[in-house]
């Protein structure tokens, strides 16, 4: 049997019985609220409140951080050259450029560019062109989906093994 294939199996698995991804969640949850560009504010203030307060729908983006990260476990093991830091830092990675494409696939059109269809640049105050892919972005337009894959990453590692 693929080794791939093995894991990815297993890891669902995990998922659908294992009910540390509650607890999983909650940290992303406490490590998304404990962000600078996050502070409490009129635009998030509901979203500031215990994970196990949160409504169903706002719990289940920090589950799906949790079930992204463990399919990347899953399917891109340690490299025989790579340290577990190093190991995390590329799930990381990959949970960002993940991220990234999906906050652009959600912008309608019009969003992306502006009336002279200049491309948007914009990230909480941080200069970034929204239509770029993750690889071209500045580290400073990656920072917030980087560390939201770092503490996916922390999260999975404590609570899902």
């Amino acid at each position: 049997m693929n080794i791939t294939r093995l894991l990815t199996e297993t890891y669902i698995r995990m998922i659908t019985e294992d009910a540390g991804i509650e607890d999983a969640a909650a940290d992303v949850h406490a490590a998304w609220m404990a962000r600078p560009g996050n502070a409490k504010n009129d635009r998030n203030a509901h979203q500031h409140v215990p994970y196990e307060k949160l409504p169903e729908v706002e719990k289940e983006k920090d589950r799906e951080h949790i079930r992204i990260v463990g399919r990347l476990f899953a399917e891109n093991p340690r490299g025989e050259d790579e340290s577990e830091t190093e190991h995390h830092e590329r799930i990381a990675n990959m949970f960002g450029s993940i991220a990234h494409e999906k906050f652009r696939d959600s912008l309608p059109h019009h969003e992306r560019f502006d009336k002279d269809g200049k491309p948007v640049i914009r990230d909480r105050g941080v200069r970034g062109n929204v239509n770029l892919p993750w690889d071209e972005l500045n580290d400073a337009a990656k920072a917030d989906n980087l560390e939201a894959g770092r503490a996916a990453v922390a999260a999975h590692r404590k609570h899902m093994n």
